[in-house]
């Protein structure tokens, strides 16, 4: 484990492809699951073919939710006509590496109930879901060993 924080390793990852990753929602592993969830649940509600703006739109408003809106709205003004699931599968991708980096590789394992109920909720595995993100963003090969994590652990 280096001396990296999760969330320096989990925006690392995020800007070797470009994408936003507000720390207010991103900040801690609790939180990127959390969140990741949310975001999950918005494409079980509306499918797999689902931007982020449609996703900001099935984010409540009220109480705790209203940061996360917030800071999905602010997601959208970036990579608003981005596919959710893509966004999530970097994402997870992100997850699952800053996790490596900071905490190591058992730490990683134990999200394995959490993802499978994500993959579940989007409709593919999720190392399918990684590798099509890697393949699409090459410079994501930081994320390579999430995609092999995910064949031997989540699949």
């Amino acid at each position: 484990m280096g001396e990296k924080t999760f969330y320096e390793a989990f925006k690392g990852n995020m800007d070797l492809m470009g994408l936003p990753c507000p720390k207010s929602i991103f900040g801690t592993v609790t939180l990127a699951v959390s969140n990741i969830s949310v975001l999950a649940g918005g494409i079980k509600t509306l499918g797999a073919g689902a931007t982020m703006s449609e996703i900001f739109l099935t984010i409540p408003t009220a109480g705790g939710a209203t940061a996360l809106a917030t800071a999905v709205g602010e997601i959208c003004l970036v990579v608003g006509g981005l596919a959710a699931a893509f966004y999530v599968g970097a994402c997870l991708g992100s997850l699952i590496v800053a996790v490596i980096e900071t905490q190591g590789v058992r730490a990683a394992v134990a999200l394995r109930r959490w993802a499978e109920q994500v993959s579940r909720d989007i409709g593919m595995t999720i190392d399918q879901l990684l590798a099509t993100t890697v393949q699409q963003y090459p410079r994501s090969s930081s994320m390579r060993p999430a995609v092999n994590m995910a064949r031997a652990y989540f699949a």
